[in-house]
């Protein structure tokens, strides 16, 4: 019987940086809905601290990225205007090698919730 305050898994959002600000939005959505949510690491400003090249940090950031959807029961995609680029498109195959349900945010965060609750329910993990 799950009660309104049971939490109801991990999810990583994935998508472009461009839509940050949307991706909050979602975060703080998810999170008052009981999800456990992992977000893109952004860490720009520790880079010449931890005297690291900026690839060398990009890949930090990515591999980080993809351990948090390894730990995740699914992954939803920030896919706004239809753009989802190369490396959310990696995450997008990789969750599908691990069998995890995909789920795209397009407009309606509630809508998209019930689709996402609706796999999860039926068993895509």
């Amino acid at each position: 019987m799950n009660n309104e305050n049971d939490i109801k898994g991990i999810i990583t959002i994935c998508g472009s940086l461009k839509f940050y600000n949307k991706m909050l939005d979602i975060y703080s959505g998810l999170t008052s809905r009981g999800w456990i949510v992992f977000f893109p690491s952004v860490s720009a400003n520790h880079r010449m601290e931890l005297r690291k090249s900026v690839e060398e940090m990009t890949n930090l950031m990515y591999n980080i990225h993809i351990k948090k959807i390894e730990m995740s029961d699914l992954i939803l995609i920030v896919d706004i205007d239809h753009y989802v680029g190369a490396d959310t498109t990696k995450e997008i195959e990789y969750a599908k090698e691990l069998h995890m349900p995909v789920i795209y945010y397009v407009k309606d965060l509630n809508e998209d919730l019930n689709k996402m609750n609706e796999k999860v329910l039926a068993g895509s993990k």
